[in-house]
């Protein structure tokens, strides 16, 4: 492969912090299996590495789904109610109240956002559930979750949503262990992800990299003191869509597992190239594309914890349909393109600033395909 320089895209990471007011950031390309290109940029502490990466959480909760289905421990048409009883009785809301639902939801639905929940996390039945009990369990807070009314029919509509914190309790009862146990002993450990967890221990504490979060009524962006993550309900709550602590070396790991067709470099098999397939396989109907707020400008759909790109006239040259990629709230990134053996892994640890999430990674991205394409 020809030596490529990266200016362009290094320039860019070097001005995040004028641009966006972010103050650091980390990002690494690996084409065939070799890393390219790795810069990191801004003002991070030496020896802080640790970071909440919310939503890339996400993807690491479908493979420990796909894994289950391939143990023989769920299927995706399971109903949920197989796992957790409460999933029986759920209601969703019709002329502003609740109605019994006549769908059944399934496991598929909650894998691909589509069992009818939201990403309100301020609900009445949340809440009592963590006054009645401050250290409530991840089955507690699903129960709390499947009492509260749906928007919509499961499998009647998409709404990114807190569908992935259900299906934790889920993976738990169909696992017989702790969510945070099944990952540690099915994917960390095996991929040497040993800093990936979702527990914090005070030595750990001393080796988080400073939160930011952008202010907009300030137009600023502060450091959070200390490091939070509202997405954490509880000490013993364990959160399958944004709850799990990770680094950027870990999280580099994993990536390259899933674009080793999940075969990790020491062999390990984490999960099939036909369960890769179902995780990033079309999920949406058009319908449901048609409402994704964010499929007209990215031309892309939602499937298994990704967004997974469906229209080849919104590619960068040297892009195709079929790559897939994951955000989290703090604004860390991962794209996924296994057909040209390529992968693109961003970290930084800030909050709420929109335009790197609608903009600023798919610079990033469309920056890396026209340098390999030059």
């Amino acid at each position: 492969m020809k030596e490529v320089t990266f200016d362009k895209l290094q320039a860019r990471l070097d001005n995040v912090k004028q641009k966006y007011g972010v103050p650091f950031c980390r990002c690494r390309v690996i084409k065939e299996g070799k890393i390219i290109y790795d810069h990191a940029a801004g003002d991070n502490e030496q020896g802080k590495d640790l970071y909440y990466i919310y939503s890339m959480t996400k993807l690491i909760t479908s493979v420990a789904t796909m894994r289950l289905v391939e143990q023989g421990k769920l299927s995706l048409e399971d109903e949920v109610s197989k796992y957790l009883p409460e999933a029986a009785h759920i209601t969703i809301i019709s002329e502003n109240e609740p109605v019994p639902a006549k769908e059944k939801m399934t496991v598929r639905h909650l894998v691909s956002m589509q069992a009818g929940y939201n990403y309100a996390i301020n609900i009445k039945e949340l809440e009592d559930a963590i006054i009645q009990n401050p250290n409530a369990s991840t089955t507690e807070i699903a129960t709390a979750l499947l009492k509260h009314p749906l928007d919509y029919e499961p499998g009647q509509g998409f709404k990114y949503s807190l569908c992935y914190d259900v299906l934790g309790a889920v993976l738990e009862v169909a696992s017989g262990m702790r969510l945070g146990e099944y990952l540690r002993k099915e994917i960390f450990e095996p991929l040497k992800m040993m800093d990936t967890t979702f527990r914090v221990t005070d030595e750990m504490r001393k080796r988080f990299i400073a939160e930011f979060r952008y202010y907009p009524e300030k137009k600023q962006i502060m450091q959070m003191i200390p490091e939070t993550n509202v997405f954490i309900f509880t000490p013993e709550y364990e959160s399958a869509g944004a709850g799990l602590i990770s680094t950027f070396e870990d999280y580099f790991k994993f990536v390259t597992t899933i674009m080793n067709g999940g075969v990790s470099d020491e062999g390990y098999h984490l999960i099939s190239k036909a369960s890769l397939e179902e995780i990033t396989g079309r999920c949406m109907t058009n319908e449901m594309l048609n409402k994704y707020n964010r499929y007209r400008q990215w031309g892309c759909g939602y499937s298994f914890g990704v967004r997974v790109q469906l229209e080849k006239e919104m590619c960068p040259p040297g892009m195709d349909v079929g790559v897939f990629e994951i955000t989290g709230a703090a604004g860390s990134y991962a794209h996924f393109d296994l057909k040209n053996e390529l992968a693109i892994l961003y970290f930084q640890h800030t909050l709420g600033v929109a335009e790197v999430i609608e903009n600023f990674h798919h610079e990033v991205r469309n920056l890396v395909y026209e340098e390999l394409q030059a």
